[in-house]
């Protein structure tokens, strides 16, 4: 039942973004196939990423074998917060003989990258977005108080991450794996400037940084699966301030979505395929 109101909701929530968008001005499929390609650049990232922290945990292997899994995972990034990768531990224990504890908090640490790659990225545009749009100091500065606010509020969070972080036990690694995590969203993010320009209303660097992000992060807190419907909504709302029209923000946004998270789930679940079929 479950899954069946899941696909509805898809099926609505995507209809309903053709209905209002630009059709006629779909890309075509040259167009799907780049913009994707430039996702699957981030990914080998990633992959980089993932086999690193492997290797930390004394659990060693190729490249090759660590981009397989790492898009393996991505069959699960619908799930809240992509943490369904935790099922990734059952595969790499079948298939290489890892034990499932180290996996388990490796695919955590990759999350917590991941959080902070995006953060650190969002902070950039904000920023930028920030002393482009608000030109009163006093407003500035009273975002700053809220930024600090947030910043508060969560300090228990904040603390886990130190904490999970420490567990590594090298910072080289740590950092690292943070410039990875930059170069990875940089890719998508990069993805969203060119998709912009494709319907003639390019986006600079940080306007696209800021809009992602803020998107990602609203999907996230409501966690639907794979933030569907929330970061939909939260990214047509960020490019309609920036003064695109309705229609060619639904339409940014359906493509954008189609070619990082439907484009990183259908490669996911066939890699997933690929390697429970390999031979242990």
């Amino acid at each position: 039942m479950r899954k069946l109101l899941a696909i509805l909701v898809i099926v609505v929530v995507y209809g309903a973004f053709m209905l209002v968008g630009e059709v006629n001005q779909f890309p075509n499929l040259g167009w799907l196939l780049l913009f994707s390609a430039i996702t699957l650049v981030g990914y080998g990232f990633r992959a980089l990423r993932w086999k690193l922290l492997m290797d930390n945990q004394k659990m060693r292997m190729s490249f090759f074998d660590a981009f397989r899994t790492y898009i393996a995972g991505l069959a699960f990034v619908i799930t809240p917060g992509k943490m369904g990768e935790v099922a990734k531990a059952e595969l790499m224990k079948d298939k290489f003989g890892f034990r499932r504890k180290p996996v388990v908090f490796t695919v955590i640490i990759e999350r917590i990258f991941d959080v902070v790659g995006l953060a650190i990225i969002g902070l950039i545009g904000a920023a930028w977005v920030a002393v482009t749009y608000i030109k009163q100091l006093l407003f500035l500065i009273g975002g700053v108080f809220v930024a600090m606010f947030i910043l508060y509020f969560f300090r228990s969070k904040i603390k886990l991450i130190e904490s999970e972080l420490e567990k590594l036990g090298n910072w080289k690694l740590i950092t690292i794996c943070t410039l990875l995590s930059l170069v990875a969203w940089g890719f998508e993010i990069f993805e969203l400037v060119l998709i912009s320009s494709f319907v003639n209303f390019p986006l600079n660097f940080f306007q696209a940084a800021f809009a992602f992000t803020g998107a990602t992060l609203i999907g996230n807190a409501v966690m639907t699966p794979g933030g569907i419907g929330a970061a939909e909504v939260g990214l047509i709302g960020i490019l309609l301030q920036y003064g695109m029209t309705k229609p060619v923000a639904s339409l940014v946004t359906l493509t954008i979505r189609i070619t990082t998270l439907w484009f990183g789930f259908f490669l996911g679940a066939f890699f997933w395929m690929l390697v429970s079929k390999q031979k242990s």
